[in-house]
């Protein structure tokens, strides 16, 4: 399979860089002792991490969402995200594809703080400068992914049109976001308990090493209706 792209977008957490277990329950109680929730368990932390459940839950908890993840990107909890951190190791893959003048972007919902530290993870496998845009959905967007506000800001930023671009990311948010922007959709399976909607069309790598061979720079526009495709598995 062969795709033609001008660009690609990444998620950060979850595609480029992952969270363990243990990490995932520490911040997550960490940021709702703020809040004085507890009882907290691992279930409950997958479940907020890969779920859309989380907006319920915070509602049940009666938390504003835009106050958790203010607490959430906090120095304190970031420190603690960052000690349970990994980067992945075929995220090599975005050399190769900087060295196609492919133009790359992140379009996260975490804060730039938060993103900025995730990036020198990455250093052993890229350059941080390999990236023409990094988006805040956060902070640059009028609302967090599955709003499309973020990938659009991106796009316009870096002069591509949606039909044009790929973003890879690891959730539903991304494969929602993706698809209210225009934009196909490449989920990366890292063997996390995540639920797809199968409503919704999207490719699917078991390795962004795929990419290597999936993407080529585009030489002309085409139409994005006829090259839309649903789920497809690598």
């Amino acid at each position: 399979m062969k795709l033609q792209k001008q660009a690609i977008l990444f998620d950060m957490d979850g595609t480029l860089v992952g969270l363990k277990p243990s990490g995932r329950l520490a911040t997550l109680r960490g940021a709702l002792d703020h809040f004085g929730i507890t009882d907290i368990e691992q279930e409950d932390a997958d479940r907020f991490w890969f779920t859309a459940e989380r907006y319920k839950m915070l509602e049940n908890w009666s938390i504003p969402a835009e106050k958790f993840w203010q607490i959430l990107d906090s120095e304190e909890l970031l420190y603690l995200q960052l000690q349970h951190t990994v980067s992945f190791r075929d995220t090599g893959v975005i050399r190769h594809l900087s060295r196609q003048r492919i133009g790359l972007g992140i379009v996260s919902n975490s804060a730039h703080i938060s993103l900025q530290s995730k990036l020198k993870l990455l250093n052993r496998h890229l350059n941080p400068g390999c990236f023409n845009q990094i988006v805040s959905c956060s902070e640059d967007a009028p609302r967090p992914k599955p709003c499309p506000s973020g990938i659009l800001l991106g796009l316009e930023r870096m002069g591509v049109a949606p039909h044009e671009a790929l973003l890879v990311g690891d959730s539903m948010d991304d494969v929602r976001a993706g698809y209210a922007a225009g934009v196909e959709v490449a989920i990366i399976d890292r063997g996390e308990p995540i639920k797809f909607d199968s409503a919704y069309p999207f490719y699917r790598l078991n390795s962004l090493w795929k990419l290597r061979s999936w993407i080529v720079p585009q030489a002309v526009r085409f139409s994005y209706a006829s090259d839309r495709v649903t789920s497809v598995a690598a």
